[in-house]
């Protein structure tokens, strides 16, 4: 999602992201990576992610197909390790459907 070279950085990423989604479920993380060209997200529970990838997966963002997969707890706990565990949710000020 996250190509600087075509002007999608990662801050432009990471609230499309939350437009897109931080309405229907609760996001407690967010980070966009412009090395990966990845959008991580913590999702409050198995309910939130689940919500998160049906809405992304398949998602077309600036000429982009984005592909949705899950990461391990430990895993994203690995590379964030001071990702929130709890509230408060992430909100975007721009709501999209």
């Amino acid at each position: 999602m996250v190509d600087e070279s075509a002007g999608l950085g990662a801050t432009a990423a990471r609230e499309a992201v939350l437009s897109k989604v931080a309405h229907r479920c609760r996001i407690l993380h967010c980070q966009a990576e412009a090395s990966s060209g990845c959008v991580y997200l913590k999702c409050g529970d198995a309910q939130d992610a689940a919500v998160a990838f049906k809405n992304l997966h398949g998602w077309w963002y600036s000429c982009h197909l984005v592909t949705v997969k899950y990461l391990r707890l430990e895993r994203y706990q690995q590379r964030y390790p001071d990702a929130p565990s709890g509230p408060p949710y992430l909100k975007s000020a721009n709501p999209c459907d």
